[in-house]
């Protein structure tokens, strides 16, 4: 067979770093530039004329030959990635386009290839995954299956539950595909899925049904979405869940489905029933559920003075009053006393409006049989896990609660544990108290400096403090998350900005130079789209340069939506506003995400910098977030450090900036500023 190329193409593939290859239809390599000889370990004259077998293991190289059947056989163009293993059991990844050559006639003639080596990006990949011990230590302990696939559908990853469900040894998964493990219904299922979520690129949750290793079918409830990885196209994450008992509990609870039949409600056993699975949902989520058991306090008087139908009545209207106001499930346990639940309820003063806006409810006048009824109600609470971890503890200890109410006078709730309702009084007074501070701002800033390796002033963070009258300092970590949940924090947040401007304008103008402070930054002040314009108004009117004011951000606030947060701190980047990752390592946030976050510095937590100086593990965490950082172009800083030996551990991993006791506790105004001023000029600049 003659080949014709034209020198300039012969030049240009003879110098190319990819591989160039023509083979005939024998698949006898015709030509081979000087990449693939190079790779052979040949010179051309011994290339040329011979087949794959002369260099390939070509049972081991199946990728290699089904593509090249395909163009040849096929007259089909295959873009791919091809795994083969080489003569000397080398084993490599190609990434390869080839395609069909014909001749005038347009019959094949063979075939022309073109390949770039991918094997060390692949590894690369997977040693990414092999060596983010924090990483992989979370996910061994994920109870569900957790996975990682090419986009060939090949696992990359697996956790130890993947490796159990189909009972085989981690490295015995890895890089195969799901019709090398399951039956092929069952695979190509999967495969649909995979591909729906690569062609959509977008989340996707559904049912899907798996074979354990036993050939048994299990159910999983899967999350899944597209991840890019290092050097070649985007895979697939995976999250699935073993649903198979709790769809079980569920069929039978459907079979079993029964009514009161006076009042509509559930019977006693199906509500308890349907207590069970809440209970198993919440162990499983480690979220909390309540038993509410209520008591009509007249309901006796009324059925012995006025008759058997109209006490019938006035359970029936009470049981429909509770069917609509109820979270959950609602039973009629006897007589007049009914009980409901609430799953995944939120705080306990939360729980308790819940209950006592539905005995309000129920003590709405009742106009029954030319009567109008009026009646109060006892009720009791029980919650999960605190006061049992069965449906009969916990209607038990809600009853018990009950009758402890109506022996306290009736027209009531009480929670079975007194500590439950002394934190909702305790927590109602915090609340109360924090409001009134809000509104005289009754607050303080704190400054804790910030130290550079060679001993230099980098900064301080600025803390809040307060001072609750009759008790003293709160911690910040009682009051902060209240302040967030009942709305207070924007109000705070706003007076530490000014705060901290000010008093680093009052710094400068007493010729202490210009001082870097770091504020924390609050969720509902990250998504505040005003924020930006705000914050270049307070700047301007204290004089703030850029790159002095620092603000912090956790993991967590940025994943809630990653995509405005990355927006929202470009943009405060663009004005000047240093910016900082808070608590880094706390959060598992997407290193895909990290990597676009608009951030200067990073701030190890202090859980990781408790032991750097006596636990490897710590050290080596440590060690890796700070390189990674460093190569992402970050700077870190060291929080919570305590000892010279903590100090010297991070300083030689790299640390840049240190923070914690060791130098300073947060100092008041005064103290800060007495600081600044032993600190020699030198030391007194930023980061």
């Amino acid at each position: 067979m003659q080949l014709s190329l034209y020198p300039a193409l012969l030049a240009l593939f003879e110098s190319a770093d990819s591989y160039c290859f023509l083979k005939d239809q024998e698949r006898r390599y015709r030509f081979a530039n000087a990449a693939v000889c190079r790779l052979f370990g040949l010179p051309r004259e011994q290339v040329l004329g011979q087949g794959d077998e002369r260099f390939f293991q070509l049972e081991h190289s199946t990728d290699l030959v089904t593509h090249d059947r395909r163009v040849l056989e096929r007259g089909e163009e295959v873009h791919a990635a091809e795994q083969v293993t080489m003569l000397g059991g080398d084993r490599r990844v190609f990434r390869s386009l080839k395609l069909p050559w014909r001749d005038a006639d347009g019959r094949i003639r063979g075939l022309l290839g073109l390949a770039t080596d991918i094997t060390e990006a692949r590894r690369d990949t997977q040693a990414l995954l092999r060596h983010n011990q924090m990483l992989s230590a979370v996910l061994d302990q994920v109870d569900a299956c957790v996975y990682l696939k090419s986009h060939e559908g090949r696992y990359l990853y697996v956790n130890p539950k993947v490796a159990e469900l189909y009972g085989r040894a981690t490295d015995d998964i890895l890089g195969r595909q799901d019709d090398e493990l399951l039956p092929p219904d069952v695979a190509a299922a999967l495969r649909r899925t995979d591909a729906t979520v690569l062609s959509n690129g977008q989340r996707l949750a559904r049912q899907e049904t798996v074979s354990d290793r036993a050939g048994r079918e299990r159910q999983f409830w899967s999350i899944k979405l597209p991840i890019p990885l290092p050097g070649m196209p985007p895979g697939v994450i995976g999250f699935s869940t073993d649903i198979t008992e709790l769809l079980a509990l569920r069929g039978e609870l459907e079979a079993e489905r029964s009514i009161d039949a006076l009042t509509g409600l559930a019977s006693r056993p199906r509500f308890e029933a349907e207590l069970a699975l809440d209970l198993t949902l919440a162990e499983r989520d480690a979220a909390r559920v309540a038993v509410v058991v209520l008591d009509a306090d007249q309901f006796k008087y009324v059925n012995n003075s006025l008759g058997q139908a109209v006490g019938d009545a006035l359970l029936r209207e009470l049981g429909a009053r509770l069917r609509a106001g109820a979270g959950g499930s609602s039973t009629r346990l006897f007589g007049d006393e009914f009980a409901f639940s609430l799953p995944r309820y939120g705080s306990a003063e939360q729980l308790a409006s819940t209950v006592e806006g539905l005995r309000h409810a129920l003590a709405a006048p009742y106009h029954l049989g030319g009567h109008e009824l009026r009646l109060t109600v006892s009720a009791g609470v029980a919650v999960f896990p605190e006061d049992g971890g069965s449906s009969t503890a916990l209607i038990s200890r809600a009853e018990t609660a009950m009758h402890h109410a109506k022996a306290q006078g009736r027209n009531r709730q009480q929670f079975y544990a007194q500590q439950i309702g002394d934190a909702v009084s305790q927590r109602l007074a915090l609340e109360r108290d924090l409001r009134a501070a809000v509104a005289a701002m009754d607050f303080e800033l704190h400054y804790q400096p910030k130290l550079r390796v060679d001993g230099g002033l980098a900064g301080f963070e600025a803390l809040l403090r307060w001072r609750r009258p009759g008790h003293g300092p709160v911690s910040p970590a009682l009051f902060i998350p209240l302040a967030e949940q009942t709305g207070l924090i924007d109000a705070i947040g706003t007076w530490v900005v000014q705060q901290a401007c000010a008093q680093m304008a009052a710094w400068r103008d007493a010729g202490l130079g210009e001082v870097p402070v770091a504020v924390n930054m609050s969720t509902s002040q990250l998504r505040d789209p005003g924020l930006v314009a705000w914050l270049a108004g307070v700047r301007q009117a204290h004089g703030i340069a850029d790159g002095q004011l620092e603000m912090e951000v956790t993991e967590s606030m940025m994943m809630d939506d990653p995509e405005q947060a990355i927006l929202s701190l470009e943009a405060l980047r663009q004005q000047g506003i240093h910016l900082a990752i808070d608590d880094f390592g706390t959060g598992y946030s997407s290193m895909g995400y990290l990597k676009r976050i608009p951030v200067h510095t990073l701030k190890l937590d202090r859980v990781f910098v408790a032991q750097v100086d006596s636990d490897a593990r710590d050290a080596d965490i440590c060690a890796g977030m700070i390189a990674l950082a460093h190569q992402l172009g970050l700077d870190v800083v060291a929080e919570g450090v305590e000892t010279d030996a903590q100090r010297a551990a991070l300083a030689a991993r790299g640390c840049d900036v240190f923070q914690g006791y060791l130098f300073a506790r947060p100092l008041p105004v005064a103290e800060a500023t007495r600081y600044l001023l032993a600190c020699a000029p030198t030391a007194r600049s930023g980061p």
